[in-house]
């Protein structure tokens, strides 16, 4: 039997069905479902029962869990908002050391990959996203309106979605929400989630379609920062990865606005 921890998150689950796809298994998840969507990940995919992370190791001691022969540990809480330190002490500390020891005790292989080890080198800390300094960064360029585009990834820390929306609100003159990546998520439902703390923001289904009306509605002066997905070439919408560059659509859109009549910041 092989064990996923964190295996109805969107890397997760995609790793049970490539074990299932390659004939490995039994295939055991543990992790927690809730009310969201994340029990649509496994959907489709022959399971082990899930297991509660809270009752993993009796599990892995006492029950089916003896036939584990290999553990991919994923699970961890990888919200850069969450500030319950026994919360995170017990599901990303204590449970990596108590897997690693059942492995070791019982011979079974152990691959640890759990997001709670990929913060980087700690030069960002836990701040959510570098979008909040860079609108401060960009206020003393704009001689007109600052504008922020953005919107938030599916199947991750919904909290932050009214944090962001709340920052975009505060710092920038004008707020388009858009999609990110919306994955197993409905876009709309985390367009929904952010306006509800920005209310003024001018929502817009299609990141192309924003970016274009967006960079349309500048005027001289106006400053507008794209946040969100950078240099990635792709947007992951329910289970297809699709072509996506905000760098090309961008390029597009500001070719068509050079043709345009420029007008004062404010008025355009």
């Amino acid at each position: 039997m092989i064990l996923v921890t964190g295996g109805a998150g969107f890397i997760g689950s995609n790793l049970v069905a490539a074990l299932r796809a390659h004939g490995l298994g039994p295939v055991a998840v543990s992790d927690r479902l809730r009310d969201g969507v994340k029990w649509r990940n496994l959907a489709a995919v022959p399971l082990v029962t899930p297991v509660p992370p809270e009752e993993l190791m009796g599990w892995l001691r006492a029950g089916p869990g003896r036939d584990v022969r290999m553990v991919f540990h994923l699970g961890a809480c990888s919200s850069t908002t969450e500030r319950d330190a026994d919360h995170i002490w017990r599901n990303n500390v204590r449970l990596s050391l108590d897997l690693w020891d059942w492995c070791r005790e019982n011979d079974a292989r152990l691959v640890y990959a759990s997001s709670a080890a990929t913060y980087g080198d700690g030069g960002q800390g836990f701040r959510d996203d570098d979008s909040p300094a860079a609108l401060a960064a960009l206020r003393p360029e704009a001689t007109g309106r600052l504008a922020v585009l953005f919107g938030c990834g599916g199947d991750r820390d919904a909290g932050k979605r009214p944090l962001m929306g709340e920052i975009a609100s505060r710092d920038a003159d004008i707020v388009f929400v858009t999609d990110d990546n919306p994955r197993s998520e409905e876009a709309a439902t985390i367009r929904a989630a952010i306006i509800a703390a920005c209310p003024g923001a001018t929502e817009i289904a299609g990141r192309d379609k924003a970016i274009a009306t967006a960079i349309a509605g500048l005027g001289a002066g106006d400053v507008l920062l794209i946040a969100g997905k950078g240099h990635e070439t792709v947007q992951l919408v329910g289970g297809e990865t699709l072509p996506f560059s905000d760098t090309n659509v961008a390029r597009n859109a500001i070719e068509l606005w050079k043709k345009q009549p420029q007008t004062g910041g404010g008025n355009g």
